[in-house]
Parts: C-alpha cells; structure tokens; sequence
C-alpha cells in the first residue's frame, strides 16, 4: 500500500486547486454576468457547467496521455476550440503545455540515464527549427487571409495522423511480443523483475551471468546489512 500512498497524494491537493480556481471563475463570470458586461469573440465564458465539465474532460485527457505516452497539450487542443478559444490561442496555450510536460518527461529519461545525449541534441534541434518555421508560416498565412480555419484543419490531420499510427504501431508491437514469446510485462508492481533486466539470446550468456552475479552481491550485502 505505501506505493500506492505515495502515487495518489497529489489527488486531494489537485482536486482542491481545482476547485478552488473554479470557483473564483466562475464568482468572477457571475459579477460580469451582472454588470451587463459583453464577451468578446474567443473569450472563455466559465460558468457553472464549464467549470464542473471541462476540469473532468481535462483528468480523462490526462489520465489517456499518461497511458498512452500522448502530449496533454495536443489532446487538449480540440477542448480548448470547444470552449470558443481563438484557434491561434489554443495553439499557443497547447505548445506552452507540452513545453513543461515533454521537459519534464526528457529530464526523467535524462536522469534515470536512459537519454541519449546525442539523439536527444538532434531531434532538439529539428523540433526548435520545424516549430520557427511553422509559428512562422502560420503567422504569416493568418496576416495575409484574416482565416484561421486552416489552424483547426492542421491540429485535426495532425492528431488524426498521430491516432492511426499509434494504433498501427501498438498493434504491430504486441503482435510481435506475443508471437515471439517475449515478456508483455503484466506484472503486479511490486514484483521482482530483476529478470527483465537479463537478456536474452547466443551471445548474451556472459553478460547474463555478469548481471546475475551483481544481483546476487547486491541482495546478499543488503542482507547482511540488515544483520
């Protein structure tokens, strides 16, 4: 139970913050709402259902980004739209997410050295170069032609694009597990899986052996430790 502690702390202060920043929304929509004040085109207008429906349909996005390694910022795109937010502005709010979130998720990776520095330079790079040239292009288009139309197009065949190969790519992966014998890795969470970090094949017996060998001095010094 202690993991399990541990994982849903944050609930109660989420869900306080929540509705705390709720309310004051909608207190704040309310004294508009009484002094006749006019909503301009893409405002948010949060009023009671808005603050109970879009925080639940906000959990169930993250919930979803979390188990499918998704960004929360391109699934909050079309919810965003939902509300009436300007397309350019739900674009930016969206990229302003994921900034916080894939840092974040790169600094785990970094930290639990699984990050290769060299990948992680490049694809920076051409995520900073292609994100300049599109705010670039989109910037320009929407100057020119006053539309933003084509904005809500590109985020529907970008996260349309994304659902089909997502889907294809699971489905290959587990496919290819399955038929393979290799470990699906349904495990209870608290399980020993020392015997996931031991490879598999020909060639990999001395290294199989090295790994076991650590395992077991490290088991039997923490043992005589707590002796």
């Amino acid at each position: 139970w202690g993991f399990y502690s541990v994982a849903f702390t944050p609930v109660p202060v989420v869900l306080f913050i929540t509705w705390s920043a709720g309310k004051a929304l909608n207190d704040l929509h309310e004294k508009k709402k009484a002094c006749g004040y006019r909503y301009a085109d893409g405002d948010v207008i949060w009023n009671s259902y808005n603050t109970r429906y879009y925080p639940l349909i906000a959990v169930s996005l993250g919930v979803l980004a979390g188990s499918l390694g998704l960004a929360a910022g391109t699934l909050l795109g079309p919810v965003l739209l939902q509300l009436n937010l300007h397309p350019m502005v739900s674009v930016a709010t969206t990229g302003f997410m994921v900034l916080f979130t894939a840092s974040s998720t790169s600094l785990q990776y970094l930290l639990l050295g699984r990050l290769k520095l060299d990948y992680a330079l490049v694809y920076t790079s051409v995520g900073l170069l292609g994100g300049a040239c599109g705010n670039t292009v989109v910037n320009y288009v929407v100057k020119k032609y006053r539309r933003t139309w084509f904005v809500v197009f590109v985020l529907f065949v970008t996260i349309g694009f994304s659902a089909i190969l997502l889907g294809y790519t699971g489905i290959y992966r587990t496919l290819r597990q399955w038929f393979e014998g290799e470990d699906m890795g349904f495990v209870p969470i608290c399980q020993d899986r020392a015997h996931m970090l031991v490879p598999s094949g020909p060639l990999s017996e001395p290294l199989a052996g090295n790994i076991e060998g650590t395992l077991g001095h490290g088991i039997g010094g923490m043992r005589a430790g707590r002796a």
